[in-house]
């Protein structure tokens, strides 16, 4: 049998090697398993056994004695997608998130985490991006400022320890919202950059600021309507509980192609999102080298971003447009982590920026180093420039049915 003239003997070892690479191949390798949490032993029933996650969900585990749970569309009703016990969330993809408690006012320290080993352990000096998302369940009554990541060569296990301590890794704040994340019905997205010491094998995500350094506020849970019904009552806590979905850490020379790939999964449903994107380039020429201020404002005073201000207020300010990505680029004579840091930095401040103005408009934002043109700063300045890609709906945007 012929396809196209090549013999299948042919075709079969290339299709072995395309299933077992083509992760590599498609794009980047992400080093986390299991990262929307879809392999699971079971459904989830019952959220009485504390340890249930650790047999439910593969590759990842409790390393405390604090409550992490599954949520499946297959589960009970109580730990069912996209409406639960704790609120009403669709997945960022699939059919499954879990929860996280991050934060308890009637418990000093009240932490949960969850781990899982990496696909391999990180090399000395390399520098690799960490991403997920984050949304507030409806039963919390606080929201919090602070959310982490620890890289550790073992695996950890402190039963009767609340507070994990974070040698190594990274700490996030929310883009807007004056750091909090805040948001019951947005996917929350927390992201960052890490040069390894070499041998991390395991990564740990939570809370490991103690309650004295964590910033808390009070927030009111919102009547939500579903399908033109009011979302089922739920009970509320004194804590900050969050869903979290779609677990990233691969290679910072993968992050182009990763934001591709995002660009490609939001427009899936060719009936409701436009395929092609409209990419918006802006140049700010050159910066001096210093800390990226953390006032909007003064970031969009900067060169020529007063001739970008105006120009984005005109394209965010369009009704069909669904969703921003904002993509900075930086070149300097700085070293590559200095570049890829400050690059997100400006990333993030842009899009403060836009979420003042347009504060339901879905937004990403990512820094990459270099400027895809072979120009060099001058001695004590940078280069820059943003990409700003929008996503624009053809029709209403309908719910997922699970």
């Amino acid at each position: 049998m012929r396809y196209n003239n090549i013999d299948a003997k042919i075709l079969l070892p290339v299709l072995i090697v395309f299933l077992f690479y083509g992760e590599r191949i498609a794009g980047q390798e992400n080093l986390i398993l299991n990262h929307s949490f879809e392999e699971k032993e079971d459904c989830p029933e019952s959220i009485v056994y504390r340890y249930e996650f650790n047999r439910l969900v593969k590759h990842w585990s409790q390393p405390t004695f604090g409550s992490v749970l599954l949520f499946h569309s297959c589960g009970s009703s109580h730990l069912k997608v996209p409406q639960n016990m704790f609120g009403y969330q669709i997945p960022v993809s699939g059919k499954a998130y879990i929860n996280q408690h991050i934060y308890s006012s009637y418990r000093n320290n009240n932490r949960a985490y969850f781990q899982c080993q990496l696909k391999r352990e990180l090399q000395k000096d390399c520098i690799y991006y960490f991403e997920a998302k984050l949304s507030l369940e409806e039963s919390s009554l606080h929201a919090v400022n602070n959310f982490g990541i620890a890289l550790n060569k073992r695996k950890r296990f402190n039963l009767f320890t609340r507070l994990l301590k974070q040698k190594k890794g990274l700490n996030f704040q929310n883009s807007y919202d004056d750091g909090y994340f805040a948001s019951f019905t947005e996917w929350m997205m927390v992201s960052g950059y890490y040069r390894a010491e070499g041998d991390e094998a395991y990564l740990i995500m939570g809370n490991f600021r103690d309650d004295e350094k964590t910033g808390v506020i009070s927030v009111e849970s919102p009547q939500q309507m579903i399908n033109g019904r009011p979302l089922k009552e739920v009970s509320t806590y004194n804590a900050a509980s969050y869903y979290i979905d779609n677990v990233y850490f691969f290679s910072a020379d993968s992050v182009k192609k990763h934001i591709h790939q995002r660009m490609q999964d939001s427009a899936v449903n060719t009936n409701f999102y436009d395929r092609r994107t409209q990419v918006y380039e802006y140049r700010w020429d050159t910066v001096a080298l210093k800390p990226v201020s953390k006032d909007t404002s003064a970031v969009l005073k900067m060169d020529s971003a007063h001739v970008l201000a105006p120009q984005v207020l005109k394209q965010i300010r369009n009704d069909s447009v669904d969703s921003v990505y904002v993509v900075n680029y930086y070149q300097s004579e700085e070293s590559k982590f200095a570049q890829l840091q400050k690059s997100l930095q400006y990333a993030r401040s842009i899009k403060r920026w836009i979420k003042l103005h347009r504060p339901n408009l879905y937004c990403e934002s990512y820094g990459l180093a270099g400027n895809q043109q072979n120009n060099h700063p001058p001695e004590g300045k940078a280069i820059c420039k943003t990409e700003l890609l929008l996503k624009k709906r053809l029709g209403e945007k309908k719910r997922r049915d699970y």
